[in-house]
């Protein structure tokens, strides 16, 4: 809900956003060898740094499960790629609870598009996310269109 709240107002005064779609790899692995507990501290742990790595202007939400959006007002693709990038490494450093923790990344942008919402950004965001993971996580995949992923 808060996503859908913010996004739409975010939208309506950008013309350039980036979504990014986050999820936590082999999450479901840390929960059945290291207990529920440590899971969803790993799970705080990431939604904090992520918060945390933005300004007040970006949106950061969880979105499903072990998901997280970031909607970046006034983002290009670019420098939407390159703060993926970074986000990427940066969460491979935390080592929460110790553990190697990695994420994959679905990016998408309003960019060079005539007419988008944030229903579509959600979905492309979420179609590149797929191909991260379907590539063996710890990436970044692109969707500049509906039918075009490609890696970072």
């Amino acid at each position: 809900q808060f996503l859908l709240e913010q996004g739409k107002t975010v939208m309506a005064h950008n013309p350039h956003v980036c979504l990014m779609m986050i999820d936590i790899d082999r999450l479901e692995e840390i929960d059945n060898v290291q207990g529920h507990l440590i899971a969803d501290h790993v799970l705080h742990i990431i939604g904090q740094f992520l918060i945390n790595s933005f300004s007040k202007g970006v949106t950061v939400a969880r979105f499903v499960g072990k998901k997280f959006t970031i909607l970046m007002p006034d983002c290009a693709l670019e420098k939407g790629k390159t703060i993926a990038e970074n986000l990427r490494r940066k969460v491979m450093e935390l080592k929460p609870e110790n553990l190697d923790v990695t994420v994959s990344i679905g990016l998408t942008s309003s960019e060079g598009v005539a007419d988008t919402n944030l229903t579509a950004l959600i979905k492309d965001a979420e179609s590149a996310l797929r191909a991260a993971q379907k590539e063996g996580c710890n990436r970044t995949c692109l969707c500049i269109t509906s039918k075009n992923i490609a890696p970072a």
